[in-house]
């Protein structure tokens, strides 16, 4: 058998690039410089050996709920909903034009991986943040950048949903965890209503309503996860940015279009608040009665619980009805977070068995991990190239500690990725890596070392990704 090897990743979010020292605020993804270093070394070392290689991006590649269609893209500005909504092909277009300008390096380094000989192709699935990579003409406008026309168009695939060859699985996975982000028909996500739009699903819409908002207000609060832990912990130790927060939620809810069942007692929350929240001359009081009177503090808090309850799905991204206490919410926060895991390993046992697959490999949480199956399979998540804190069992002091001093976090990556290599009778070996980390020997690559990740390179860091936004 040729020598073969396969490179897995997902989750890379790019936006319309950083436009300057402290500019687009909503762009997640810094390691330009890594990726183009790494994927060059993929290259020389595919050119040296003589192996075919596939590199395989498993959805959320692009960051289309962070990138405005307009024409001429203005980092400073704060476009309305509307501009990151609009997901009509004419639109993704122009959200294409932006991040592609934003990330020139890493479109060069792709266009020069594909080769006839020794045969280099890419795979591109899509992932609930660039569904828009349905439309012909974005795909077309990525053939051309990445030169993958004429004789060697199909070195380039955008497969509907999942790609499945050489006993290896790959499958974005967000229609495996919160319903909020799942699609009603992932192999053509278009809009029941009107086929010239992609369906808006309730985490997308929470995006650009809501989320865009408060990122560029704290960057770092990208990675923050749970979001109930955002809002308990952001009272205690910063509570102008929790209230202003909780003011843009609560505005917010009534346009995300989640069926809700709303009792008057939630009513007479969310009026409450709304009312608490209205002037931000009166915050300061506000902070300092929360601060000094227990009863008030406990009274205030159960308002957030009521008036954020959701009580109509299964996922409670938003603090759970069922939980009467902000340390609950958390905890139960907590274990979703663990469910959406135990899920994803459940599904892939499934299509392991069902597809005979010897590897089934998920993104969307940004939690790399390596799990094994069955009758020796194995299942491994790529994880995510932007932030690598996870707070979803962290403390009270590492949660005070992230407020206090957010950047001693906001440069934690770890760029992951899974590696295939194939022997010559052709069985699969299969390796979860990181940049920087050396190849494990067993495989047919170099043995090299793949570039570390260099600080400071690019883009605002992030950390890891809301439940909301995976």
């Amino acid at each position: 058998m040729t020598a073969k090897t396969k490179i897995i990743i997902s989750d890379l979010h790019l936006g319309a690039g950083l436009e300057g020292a402290g500019g687009n605020r909503l762009e997640d993804f810094i390691s330009d410089i890594d990726f183009v270093e790494w994927v060059h070394g993929l290259t020389a070392e595919s050119n040296r050996t003589g192996a075919d290689m596939e590199f395989i991006i498993n959805g959320d590649f692009m960051e289309m709920l962070q990138v405005p269609a307009v024409v001429r893209f203005d980092p400073t500005e704060p476009y309305p909903p509307a501009a990151y909504a609009a997901n009509d092909e004419a639109s993704a277009l122009l959200k294409l034009t932006h991040i592609t300008q934003g990330h020139p390096g890493l479109f060069a380094v792709l266009a020069d991986f594909i080769s006839h000989q020794p045969r280099r192709n890419v795979v591109i699935l899509r992932g609930n943040h660039d569904p828009e990579l349905y439309w012909p003409g974005v795909q077309d406008v990525l053939r051309h950048l990445l030169g993958a026309t004429g004789e060697v168009v199909n070195l380039l695939q955008f497969p509907p949903l999942s790609y499945l060859t050489d006993g290896v699985y790959v499958e974005h996975g967000n229609q495996y965890t919160e319903s909020v982000n799942r699609f009603q028909n992932p192999s053509a996500p278009l809009d029941p209503q009107d086929p010239t739009r992609l369906e808006l699903v309730w985490g997308s819409r929470f995006v650009f309503e809501y989320f865009n908002q408060i990122e560029r207000e704290r960057y770092w609060v990208d990675g923050v996860a749970p979001m109930t832990g955002l809002i308990w912990y952001g009272l205690h130790y910063d509570f102008p940015f929790a209230a202003r927060a909780l003011k843009l939620l609560l505005a917010a809810v009534p346009r995300l279009g989640l069926p809700r069942e709303v009792s008057p007692k939630q009513i007479d929350a969310i009026s409450a608040l709304e009312a608490d929240l209205a002037d931000p001359d009166d915050l300061p009081a506000l902070q300092a009665r929360y601060e000094s009177d227990p009863a008030f503090r406990h009274e205030f808090e159960e308002r957030v619980l009521e008036a954020l309850r959701d009580v109509s799905t299964d996922d409670t991204l938003l603090p759970s009805a069922r939980d009467l206490t902000p340390a609950a919410a958390l905890a139960r926060a907590e274990q979703l977070a663990d469910e959406y895991r135990r899920r994803l390993r459940s599904e892939a046992q499934r299509i392991a068995t069902e597809t005979q697959a010897r590897l089934v490999t998920f993104g969307h949480t940004h939690v790399s991990e390596t799990f094994p199956l069955a009758d020796g399979a194995t299942y491994i998540n790529s994880g995510a190239w932007i932030g690598a804190a996870d707070f979803s069992h962290a403390t009270p002091a590492q949660w005070e500690d992230l407020f206090r001093h957010p950047d001693t976090y906001a440069n934690q990556r770890q760029l992951a990725f899974v590696r295939v290599d194939y022997d010559a009778a052709g069985q699969l070996s299969a390796r979860l890596l990181h940049v920087g980390q050396p190849t494990p020997p067993g495989g047919t690559g170099s043995g090299g070392v793949h570039p570390a990740p260099s600080p400071h390179k690019g883009c605002l860091p992030a950390l890891l990704l809301l439940p909301f936004r995976r």
